[in-house]
């Protein structure tokens, strides 16, 4: 019996991460996206890799029509594991845009990037 309550003991604790995780992804958290970035690093790639088709600043129009705005991205993104999305992207593509090859790291970087073009409203119990 002690060794039964040891092991789940030792299970809910080794658990409790994912669990916490979980909880975020479901509540559309960002502040957790997986690996910290460097905004500077971000906008550096994206004018390397992303700009011939989109538009990389806040705001401006895409060379390409159907490649949204990154302003119109961290929008959209902004409640929302912008990282996953960009794992997805690395993987598999976008809709109208190809797989393109990313990093750990590049994926974090464009991530914060990201981050700084949209500034999110604050919810209205947080305002002073």
């Amino acid at each position: 019996m002690r060794r039964l309550l040891t092991t789940a003991l030792a299970m809910m604790v080794l658990m409790a991460p994912a669990m916490t995780a979980a909880q975020a992804s479901r509540s559309g958290a960002t502040a957790d996206d997986a690996l910290p970035g460097s905004p500077a690093r971000g906008a550096a790639f994206a004018a390397k890799q992303c700009a011939s088709c989109h538009a990389i600043s806040a705001d401006g129009v895409s060379p390409r029509q159907d490649a949204p705005p990154f302003g119109e991205v961290a929008k959209k993104y902004a409640d929302y594991r912008l990282d996953w999305e960009l794992e997805a992207i690395a993987s598999v593509g976008h809709y109208a845009m190809p797989a393109k090859a990313m990093t750990a790291i590049q994926i974090a970087d464009v991530t914060a990037y990201l981050r700084t073009l949209y500034d999110k409203p604050r919810d209205e119990h947080h305002r002073r």
